[in-house]
């Protein structure tokens, strides 16, 4: 993501978010002796479509550097205001004065630009020099969140106080629409199957758990990616299986990277290029429909899997109620309306 983010080609990824949870959970990663707050305007915020990469990597960034710059151990607080008449998030990280915040009360406005600025950020330094900008710092995470910032439409800022620095995040913000976006009630089919692949036993774990929240009963659901021959037999499997099974939907996920191991060196098999091979063994796709997953893909990745499978999942944390609206969308487009209940 970053990369893309960076090159300025990266398209936000829309879910279905709850925002207050992903804050909490970017705190409790830092594990620094301070104490985090969260406050929220309203108090219960609504759901919104947002980008929970962008707002995760802001905050994390944000969190991070005012446990280092502010003052030890000390409150930081980060307050989330949503403005639905401009429909707007503003995002504020506080922290209290560290031991240089004289030397940064007194920095010019160009010198806190800088900080937004590649391989430059804020140096606190024990010596007369006190606070300055590291011209040759490898420093990156302030100007990749001000890119994040900017990739969802607004920007993020810096303020020093005299008794607290405020970094700032300000974005258009969609709220989600359960009208517009209403995928409760969109069911699988009965009897659909789930047939997945992944090299790793704890990701088939999660593809049962995937297909168990879709509705997919535990006797309909295929793990294959144990061992090499799963794997490089995959596509036969898939392709017997659907001849056997003519008139029966299936939904297949398979993971990109499918890692095979021969002794000290290390193969990949292409997730995305088993779906391909198996659409071009079959007559038709009028029951399957296959899906790649993986994680931090670029753009031009995600592109290229959509025209090896019908679709792409990212991986993420899963949750029983985001688990149809992530699929619905893909089922719709590829069936027609009366292929699901």
């Amino acid at each position: 993501m970053a990369r893309d983010v960076i090159n300025e080609i990266y398209k936000p990824n829309l879910e279905r978010m709850e925002i207050s949870p992903l804050l909490v959970r970017s705190q409790e990663a830092i594990k620094r002796g301070n104490k985090f707050i969260l406050h929220t305007y309203p108090a219960s915020l609504p759901e919104f479509l947002f980008d929970p990469q962008l707002l995760r990597h802001i905050h994390r960034n944000a969190i991070t550097n005012a446990c280092k710059y502010g003052q030890q151990f000390g409150d930081i607080l980060t307050e989330v205001f949503y403005i639905p008449d401009k429909k707007e998030l503003v995002m504020n990280v506080v922290n209290f004065p560290g031991a240089h915040h004289k030397t940064l009360l007194a920095l010019e406005s160009t010198a806190l630009d800088d900080i937004f600025e590649p391989a430059k950020r804020l140096q606190c330094h024990i010596d007369d020099y006190g606070a300055q900008i590291g011209k040759h710092s490898t420093g990156d995470g302030a100007w990749i969140s001000r890119k994040c910032a900017k990739t969802l439409g607004g920007d993020c800022s810096m303020i020093f106080e005299l008794e607290r620095t405020i970094f700032t995040l300000r974005c258009p913000v969609q709220k989600y629409n359960s009208n517009e976006n209403n995928h409760t009630k969109f069911k699988l089919p009965v009897g659909t199957w789930g047939i997945a692949i992944d090299d790793s036993k704890i990701h088939r774990k999660m593809m049962e758990r995937i297909f168990t929240f879709a509705g997919i009963p535990k006797n309909k659901q295929l793990m294959y990616g144990k061992d090499e021959n799963e794997i490089r037999g995959f596509s036969k499997i898939v392709v017997d299986f659907v001849q056997k099974h003519p008139e029966q939907y299936i939904l297949l996920v398979a993971d990109e990277n499918l890692d095979i191991e021969e002794g000290s060196q290390s193969t990949v098999v292409s997730g995305s290029q088993c779906c391909e091979e198996i659409l071009k063994e079959l007559d038709d796709d009028k029951y399957l429909l296959t899906l790649v997953r993986s994680a931090n893909d670029s753009s031009q990745d995600i592109d290229l899997y959509k025209t090896r499978a019908h679709g792409f999942i990212p991986k993420a944390p899963v949750k029983k109620g985001n688990i149809l609206e992530k699929i619905a969308p893909l089922w719709k487009k590829h069936f027609p309306e009366n292929r699901y209940n």
